[in-house]
């Protein structure tokens, strides 16, 4: 009889002791676990970082941001608020062969220096990832965005590959009245949105480009303007997608702008280490 009841209480003391021990090591699972989540959690809040090689041409004024989710993004006096983190670099593209014209009172100041910028965001969106497999288009992909002005034309769509990962371009004016302005130096800008080979970040590359044979913006006797009148921008019967510089930007040569859409092409491909 002693026998047993000290069998049985080494017995309840070993289910004791595993209890606990199993306790314990449940306890460590969920502490590793929750640490791992707090070290990703951390990690996608934080601004994403990346390296980028700059022609001496593109190195002038650069300067480097970082935002995080929410924070308020430099956007003249409107209030746009960064969607995600993001790491945004920008500087002027210039070189001795530019053009320089009368830029007084244009939508961005294009003169011989051409502002460009390029955003690394976490995160991608369905209408990316839309656009960049299946997009027809420009105005089908719908990329441009502005705060308080709207893409009103979708020249030169093209899908590309970089080293980096896939994403499409295209020439684009924004505009917040209702007058459809034909392509001009001043507005003329080029994109270029993607998406990294891994899925988990937006790559937007925009640079402000012209061409010899444009107008100034500020030519109002040159610079036409169009309204919609029964038809919408996708409609390739639209009288703005008939313009003779309309038709110019959407089959010159790509050096035939300056910078070069080609050579704007190299700077994006040269993105590497995002992280």
């Amino acid at each position: 009889m002693l026998i047993m009841k000290l069998a049985s209480k080494a017995v309840l003391r070993h289910e004791r002791e595993t209890c606990f021990y199993d306790g314990m090591k449940r306890t460590h699972f969920l502490t590793v676990l929750l640490m791992a989540s707090c070290s990703v959690m951390e990690r996608t809040a934080i601004p994403p970082n990346f390296d980028v090689t700059l022609p001496e041409e593109a190195n002038h004024q650069v300067d480097h941001k970082k935002y995080q989710e929410g924070d308020s993004l430099d956007a003249f006096f409107f209030n746009w608020k960064a969607t995600s983190p993001q790491h945004v670099l920008s500087g002027q593209w210039n070189a001795s062969n530019f053009e320089n014209y009368e830029s007084k009172g244009s939508y961005y100041g294009g003169s011989q220096h051409r502002w460009w910028k390029i955003t690394i965001q976490r995160g991608v969106s369905e209408k990316l990832k839309k656009a960049v497999l299946h997009a027809q288009n420009g105005y089908e992909a719908e990329l441009g965005v502005r705060p308080s002005a709207s893409a009103r034309i979708y020249p030169r769509f093209e899908r590309k590959s970089f080293s980096w990962g896939n994403g499409v371009s295209f020439l684009v004016q924004y505009q917040n009245d209702n007058e459809n302005l034909s392509p001009n130096n001043g507005m003329l800008e080029y994109e270029v949105h993607g998406i990294t080979t891994d899925g988990l970040f937006t790559v937007v590359a925009s640079c402000g480009v012209t061409h010899p044979d444009l107008p100034s913006v500020n030519d109002i006797h040159k610079v036409r303007g169009y309204r919609y009148n029964g038809t919408t921008a996708a409609d390739t019967r639209w009288p703005l997608r008939q313009d003779p510089d309309y038709k110019l930007v959407e089959a010159c040569a790509a050096d035939a702008f300056q910078p070069s859409l080609a050579s704007f092409d190299r700077l994006v491909d040269s993105i590497r280490n995002i992280r």
